[in-house]
């Protein structure tokens, strides 16, 4: 008996070998025993012993046979006579077997196989064992990290394994490949840098002007259209882009005198249409003779993301039916601004007004009305001073669009020809008044119950309280110049919103055909273009009539959609737009499809953020979705407007010390360049460089939060996580490890000065989880 020396995950372990066979050149094979039970044969040299292969306490004399010379001298040998050979015996004769049965022969050959199965399956486990190797080794940050290494030897001459690597050689093969790594970086780099080079110089190099100076006339006079290659050339004027489209915005609120003033399109949510659109094209609105940008406009195929989208337009959840209800009101001749104040709200007159005094003043007890209102103002009671303007709840908003004189033997057809309203939209609002199982139906017998006369919460496409008021008023602004007579030949009153009254084109739209996956390239209509992103300073109607002439000139795309902004809603309409209906399903992250399936339908939202994968897309309210039939559509007299795809030369202006690019000053690992939007985003497009190239279609945006300060941390391995105070932003929240990678100088520098700091124990996440002090929760967090 002696001991060898294997491997057991990672570890070297002696275990114990029986000697089958010695040979004179100093070999022997011994039979292995393994920890778990499992044996195999393996050849061992004298050299091996200490290394491979060690004595045990009873094989202490044990000698290889090896061939010595011998010191007597050597007799000499006489061949002796040689015999005679033997008659050869005679064959025994085999004893019969037994014929087998076919229901035995079946048992041995599936024996036989079973015995062949766990043979390969022994063998395979002996190489996996051979062929396993685990590395450990400890990161910058002290945390263990364990490697296991599979050694394929399929592809190896007769199935064998290579030598061994010893440290040395090792150490040297990594050493080899990191300076390939580190000259392929070098290399990529510079075609990086040469790729960036050449994009930046189709345009002006830089772009020194205020915009808030810069004119614009309605009808274009003096200007031209760029029409980007690419998009990398949109990219490289994202500066330009977000400071048209905050003057912009500031220029439309103070038109329309609303307040508070809108708020402009965030950067990230413009670098993600520029991403994710594809294809992507447009126009950049510049003045000929200085350079200076007056506007864009950006177009698409329409895709959507959600597996259960449809075109709608009867389902309550889209909107339409409440929109049919508030056409009618008006057409009936109520007036626009009772329709604008919610029923049952009074509004504080005067400062230091008490709650008490208000529910003395309309008859009403204090304490209804302290529960009427204890949500919309927290922590109000009786004796409570109002502000000016402060809106109180009167009644139950459940109960405020109620039918105030019901019938006992009402139907919902005799309720709508009572107060002259649609009964579609009527019994669409009111689905589930008699229960979930019931349908509502024309003639149902309502028995007494009061139905809904009004759907505020969808009227205008989302939003509640004092949000829909605003956004009412902004609606009504934009009606400026708005036709006495609607698309269909009908009257058209002063407040009316432009849809599809009979949802003729939204059927239309739902026959379209589709293709694509939801979950990853998104589900493309190819004959719908979507109106991405529209902004001017003026004469964006110009520039809108223009595209859709285009559109309608090239024959492929059969209609247009837009997700309007309230205040734009009145501007759609007059160029021929009208509100569809579309319904989908949405769901926090982490949710099963199951789960999802289950779940009910609401209005289609906007698309705010999303991935790359589409996995865990983030939407925002409620889309006012708006469409336009380009075969029907009549665009007017053609527009005759100057093109061009080279960039006019950018004039710097008087006073002007700010490049609006802010891209030239920062750059990236790898030579990408990016755009710093001076409000804590930085903004690059990123790609891989191969075989020497980088191919500008696979070039995707990058949207990274500058990271102030490092606050403390909890947690360790994959579930480390940072507390992150943001540059120009007052959220405070925790990130996991891996969404800090481009941080590398800020985590150097915490753990330089706090470098026995103890991780923190990881708690719950709770709506708003983080602060200054690490285990406080935080109201920035949960804005």
């Amino acid at each position: 008996m002696v001991e060898v020396e294997i491997e057991v995950d990672g570890d070297a372990v002696w275990v114990p070998a029986t000697i089958q066979v010695m040979c004179l050149d100093s070999t022997f094979s011994a039979e292995i025993e393994g920890p778990n039970g499992d044996t195999w044969v393996d050849w061992f040299t004298w050299e091996d012993e200490g290394t491979d292969w060690r004595r045990t306490a009873d094989c202490k004399g044990f000698r290889l046979p090896i061939a010595a010379p011998s010191t007597k001298k050597a007799k000499k040998e006489v061949s002796p006579k040689p015999p005679k050979p033997p008659k050869p015996p005679k064959p025994p004769t085999s004893p019969k077997l037994p014929k087998l049965t076919e229901e035995e022969k079946r048992e041995r050959k599936a024996r036989l196989e079973r015995e062949a199965s766990r043979a390969a399956a022994k063998t395979a486990r002996e190489a996996d064992r051979r062929n396993r190797k685990v590395l450990k080794a400890e990161d910058d940050e002290g945390h263990e990290i364990k490697l296991v290494l599979r050694l394929d030897c399929s592809q190896a001459p007769g199935g064998k394994a290579p030598p061994k690597m010893t440290k040395k050689r090792l150490r040297e093969a990594q050493e080899a490949m990191a300076a390939l790594d580190e000259a392929a970086a070098a290399e990529a780099a510079k075609v990086t840098a040469q790729f960036w080079a050449a994009a930046a110089a189709k345009l002006p190099k830089t772009a020194e002007y205020t915009m808030a100076q810069v004119q614009s006339s309605r009808d274009l006079t003096g200007t031209t259209l760029v029409a980007p290659s690419g998009r990398v050339e949109w990219f490289l004027a994202l500066g330009e882009l977000m400071a048209v489209t905050e003057e912009a915005t500031r220029r439309h609120g103070e038109s329309l005198k609303l307040d508070p003033a809108p708020t402009p399109m965030p950067t990230a949510y413009v670098a993600q249409r520029l991403d994710f659109d594809d294809p992507l094209w447009g126009w950049q609105v510049r003045d000929a003779e200085n350079g200076w940008l007056q506007g864009y406009i950006t177009l698409t195929t329409f895709t959507t993301w959600s597996a259960d989208f449809e075109w709608d337009s009867r389902s309550a959840e889209s909107g339409l039916p409440a929109a049919r209800i508030w056409n009618a009101r008006l057409r009936n001749g109520e007036a626009l601004e009772q329709l604008r104040v919610e029923p049952g709200v009074y509004v504080a007159e005067k400062d230091n007004e008490t709650l008490a005094q208000v529910a003395a003043k309309h008859g009403l007890k204090g304490a209804d009305l302290v529960a009427l209102n204890k949500k919309r103002h927290k922590g109000i009671c009786g004796f409570s001073k109002l502000l000016a303007g402060t809106e109180i709840q009167l009644v139950d908003p459940s109960e405020a669009y109620l039918d105030r004189s019901p019938m006992a033997d009402d139907t919902p057809q005799e309720v709508a020809a009572r107060h002259a309203l649609p009964l579609s939209a009527l019994l669409a609002i009111n689905q589930g008044l008699l229960g979930m199982e019931q349908e509502l139906r024309p003639d149902t017998h309502l028995g007494g119950r009061p139905m809904k006369l009004r759907d505020r919460k969808r009227e205008q496409g989302g939003g509640n309280g004092a949000k829909r008021s605003k956004a009412a008023a902004a609606c009504a602004a934009s009606d400026k110049g708005a036709s006495n007579v609607g698309a269909d030949g009908s009257r058209w009153v002063y407040g009316m919103r432009k849809i599809d009254e009979d949802g003729s084109l939204t059927e239309r739209l739902a026959q379209l055909e589709r293709q694509g996956d939801p979950a990853k390239t998104g589900v493309v209509w190819p004959r719908i273009a979507e109106l991405g992103l529209l902004v001017s300073l003026g004469g964006g109607g110009v520039v809108l009539r223009y595209a859709l002439q285009q559109l309608q000139a090239q024959g492929w795309y059969e209609y247009v959609v837009c997700q309007a902004t309230l205040a734009a809603v009145g501007f759609y309409e007059r160029v021929g737009f009208v509100r569809v209906g579309a319904v989908a399903k949405y769901a926090e992250k982490g949710v099963t499809s199951e789960e999802l399936a289950a779940r009910p339908v609401t209005g289609y939202r906007h698309w705010a953020d999303a991935d790359e994968l589409m996995e865990e897309a983030d939407f925002g309210e409620a889309s006012y979705l708006m469409a336009l039939d380009l075969r029907r559509w009549e665009g007017g007299a053609k527009l005759e407007l100057s093109t061009t795809s080279k960039y006019p030369p950018v004039r710097k202006m008087e006073g002007a010390d700010l490049d609006l690019r802010r891209i030239s000053e920062c750059t990236l690992e790898g030579g990408h360049l990016a755009y710093e939007s001076g409000d804590g985003i930085v903004v690059t497009l990123m790609a891989d460089c191969v075989g020497g190239q980088l191919d500008a279609a696979q070039l995707r945006m990058e949207i990274r939060y500058e990271v102030e300060a490092i606050l403390a941390h909890r947690g360790s391995g994959s579930s480390l996580e940072y507390l992150v105070k943001w540059a120009k932003w007052r959220e405070i929240t925790w990130e996991p490890a891996e969404n800090l990678e481009g941080a590398t100088e800020v985590l150097k520098a915490y753990h330089e000065t706090k470098p026995k700091a103890r991780p923190m124990k990881k708690k719950a996440k709770t709506d708003a989880d983080a602060t200054g002090q690490p285990g406080q929760e935080s109201d920035d967090a949960a804005e």
